[in-house]
């Protein structure tokens, strides 16, 4: 099980979407616990890899605190399930889950 940043929480606060909102979302509380415990996400939330921009690759190899040479994984997940439009973009280590972004897709994309 990854340890959890207190602070983890205020990261997001302020790009919240509208339609999901964090104190009250069972899906969104499921996804961290999934993520914490290191458990695969079901595809009912449609994970996906996503392509990055080396300098995005590169944040997160930091943040991860990897070191050169380790491939770097980065996955977006479908909040709503198979039709929703809220995403969270993140990367994931043994120890460490790296949450990159979460918006809408026309928000993010």
């Amino acid at each position: 099980m990854r340890q959890v940043d207190p602070n983890w929480n205020n990261v997001f606060k302020k790009h919240f979407s509208e339609g999901i909102d964090s104190e009250r979302s069972p899906a969104w509380k499921y996804i961290v616990d999934q993520l914490i415990e290191g458990k695969r996400i079901p595809s009912y939330f449609k994970p996906h890899l996503l392509h990055a921009k080396l300098k995005l690759i590169k944040q997160i190899k930091k943040g991860l605190g990897n070191p050169a040479g380790t491939p770097i994984k980065i996955i977006d997940i479908h909040l709503n399930g198979q039709t929703g439009n809220h995403l969270l973009i993140y990367s994931q280590s043994k120890t460490v889950v790296y949450l990159v972004a979460i918006g809408t897709h026309s928000e993010l994309f």
